[in-house]
């Protein structure tokens, strides 16, 4: 409760000092505004809540909120079987196998790939080897100039028959007649050598892989020797 202020006291005189002619008494306060009216009874309405604050009451049975007495319980959440979280668990395990799958079959295909590759190269490789040996074969065939060699022995062995008859008559001595023996056989030999590094395909009538020595133009005087 409030009460009014109270007027000032004066200053207290003091003894033996002069005391001012215009000293008057302080005037007392004005009363108080006092409320002309009694505050109303009975109950009143609260004030508005703050903004934020829940303007309502929890649910009953919330997570938090125990029941009241007289309230039913509120109904059990139902529990998922073990089943579900063992397909969860499958689930997660074949997506995983079928990532590992994916990633071996793209690996092996790449691999796969590569081989392929390799071998092709390989056998592009060989085809090109076996072109250029091929050729050279051909080529080294041509060089050997069979015909040539086979007609060089065709006239050695006239050159040895010719020898042969003027040995006969004593117009020229036994030298000559070996010399043109040992020339033609070197000839035949020659040819049977440088014929035995080709294939029996390449060869013709024309030019035998081997010479005979039993046809009269090529036998270097073997029809005859037995005479000498």
């Amino acid at each position: 409760m409030l009460y009014p202020e109270q007027p000032a006291a004066p200053p207290p005189e003091v003894p033996g000092q002069p005391q001012p002619d215009n000293l008057q008494p302080v005037p007392p306060d004005p009363p108080p505004a006092w409320p002309t009216s009694a505050p109303p009874v009975g109950p009143q309405s609260a004030p508005p809540a703050p903004t934020g604050w829940p303007t309502s009451a929890p649910p009953v049975g919330q997570p938090g909120y125990p029941v009241p007495y007289g309230y039913p319980a509120p109904p059990a959440r139902p529990r998922r079987p073990p089943a579900f979280f063992l397909l969860i668990a499958l689930g997660a395990v074949l997506a995983v196998a079928l990532v590992a799958a994916v990633v071996l079959g793209v690996n092996a295909i790449h691999h796969t790939r590569q081989d392929r590759d390799a071998l092709r190269t390989q056998q592009q490789q060989r085809s090109q080897l076996d072109a250029a040996a091929k050729a050279k074969l051909q080529n080294d065939f041509k060089t050997a100039d069979f015909p040539g060699k086979l007609q060089k022995i065709k006239d050695l062995d006239k050159a040895t028959d010719s020898a042969f008859s003027q040995w006969s008559v004593g117009s020229t001595v036994y030298g000559t007649l070996s010399k043109a023996l040992t020339s033609c056989e070197d000839a035949v030999d020659a040819y049977d050598r440088a014929a035995g590094a080709f294939p029996a395909g390449m060869f013709t009538a024309g030019a035998p892989q081997k010479i005979n020595t039993d046809n009269p133009e090529t036998d270097c005087g073997r029809a005859f020797t037995s005479r000498i």
